[in-house]
């Protein structure tokens, strides 16, 4: 069983990665992903960490044969800086019962390797919890088994798989949005109150969606020209940016810039990592100097979000309903407070 399969497996985890990582675009790969990763957490060593390393090339061509164990082999032989990240992990015994749970226990391992007074209680306890549904479910192989699982972290009463899928991502999302607040120095005091998340839910007005997307672009927007700053003067800002950055592409930069981030707003192209550094990244000088930072994944959520409503309003959703169906985020959230 290679690594990949095992980290889609779950109750309220299933298909995560797949979904949340690399069908929206931000990591070309589970090497990709974990090449990513690394990096953030070697910031001194990050231009040593690059894909042509042998844990990277196995993963590429041949991520069946990357077990659990010979990932954690590999990651120490050719990522020796992991060594103390490593030293408190065992890998369980019991091996038809990983799932994506444990891709995200090893994440918080991570963590803790360098921070070790990080509060993770309440997410600890959701990948408790998961863990044990994966492990009733696959010796039952009946979902009622798991239902007071299911309802404790997203709530009863879903209209269908729609809704089910749609709070499966909201979890996910609480589950970092918690995660930032723990490491994330001065998130608190920036975002006091608590599911700040849900200022990219999509908003219903005049019978029109708003998506994720346009209001993560708003967001960035205000940060950048304030909420008196016009969209003109926003174009011109990013523009700025990346001729400092970037050479200059064509004859009117600034007409791309625009079409470019209108067509984000409107869910026309999607707003991945490449987008979002282009476009976005790059208006912001201490980022561009350090490898991708966790908090960096909010819009990559925005993403995963917007194609969800693209799709429901596709299927004759009304705008109403979807904003309805992302509205119990904050509720959701309130599982991950102490």
């Amino acid at each position: 069983m290679d690594v990949n399969s095992v980290a889609n497996r779950g109750v309220l985890l299933a298909g995560m990665p797949d979904e949340l990582l690399f069908e929206s675009g931000w990591f070309e790969s589970f090497s990709d992903l974990v090449m990513q990763f690394l990096r953030t957490q070697n910031k001194d060593g990050a231009g040593g960490i690059t894909s042509d390393r042998q844990l990277f090339k196995e993963l590429r061509s041949n991520p069946e044969a990357v077990t659990p164990e010979k990932f954690k082999a590999l990651s120490l032989k050719y990522a020796p800086e992991l060594q103390n990240t490593w030293s408190d992990f065992e890998m369980p015994d019991e091996k038809d019962g990983l799932g994506a749970w444990l891709l995200l226990e090893i994440v918080l391992n991570i963590f803790l390797s360098k921070q070790p007074k990080l509060q993770f209680e309440k997410l600890n306890e959701f990948l408790a919890e998961e863990k044990q549904a994966v492990a009733v479910y696959l010796q039952q192989k009946d979902s009622r088994s798991v239902l007071p699982y299911i309802e404790k972290w997203i709530g009863g009463n879903w209209g269908g798989s729609t809704e089910f899928e749609t709070r499966k991502i909201l979890v996910w999302l609480a589950f970092f949005e918690k995660f930032l607040r723990v490491t994330t120095e001065g998130f608190d005091e920036r975002f006091p109150e608590p599911g700040m998340m849900k200022t990219f839910l999509p908003v219903a007005e005049n019978n029109e969606l708003i998506w994720s997307n346009e209001r993560y672009v708003s967001a960035i927007k205000q940060k950048w020209v304030g909420t008196e700053g016009s969209w003109v003067s926003f174009y011109e800002k990013i523009t700025e940016a990346r001729d400092s950055v970037y050479s200059s592409e064509g004859k009117d930069p600034k007409a791309a810039v625009e079409k470019a981030v209108k067509r984000i707003r409107a869910g026309k192209t999607r707003l991945n990592r490449a987008n979002y550094a282009s476009s976005f990244r790059v208006l912001d000088t201490e980022f561009r100097q350090v490898p991708m930072q966790p908090v960096e994944l909010i819009p990559l959520f925005c993403e995963v979000m917007t194609k969800k409503q693209m799709a429901m309003l596709k299927d004759s959703c009304t705008p109403a309903d979807i904003e309805k169906v992302f509205a119990v985020y904050p509720r959701i959230y309130e599982q991950f407070t102490d």
